[in-house]
């Protein structure tokens, strides 16, 4: 998937970034292609310090901190946001009538 994307320099969506593997592009499957962990490295154990371990087969692992701030939303998933990471700037309604984008 990432290959595609760089293929035809487009953007993928951080979702789908979230659930492969960097090392080996491999999609990470709880239970099968990955082993989903919540560990927490502090002395106190205290839950503001949780993280979510995600462990590939072929040894690489992802870590996300999710104890400090339970109720935060990733930039690309709020509601005031319009972003549509399929579309580029060419293909915007202002891109297409602006004739000084494109050069004859």
């Amino acid at each position: 998937m990432d290959l595609v994307a760089k293929k035809s320099v487009s953007k993928v969506h951080p979702n789908i970034k979230r659930v492969t593997c960097k090392k080996c592009s491999r999609l990470m499957v709880p239970g099968v292609t990955a082993k989903w962990r919540l560990m927490n490295y502090s002395k106190d154990k205290m839950p503001k310090c949780d993280i979510l371990e995600i462990s590939c087969v072929c040894g690489n692992i992802k870590r996300f901190p999710i104890g400090q701030k339970p109720d935060y939303v990733l930039f690309s998933e709020r509601d005031d946001v319009l972003f549509d990471p399929g579309k580029g700037p060419a293909d915007t309604e202002e891109r297409k009538d602006d004739q000084t984008y494109y050069k004859s």
